[in-house]
């Protein structure tokens, strides 16, 4: 479960931070 849970934050977490990006830009 750890394994699957630290992958799913990695990715949200750079989804997130590309959205604010953008936005930003």
């Amino acid at each position: 479960a750890g394994r699957g849970s630290g992958r799913s934050k990695k990715e949200a977490e750079q989804a997130a931070a590309r959205e604010a990006w953008v936005e930003l830009t």
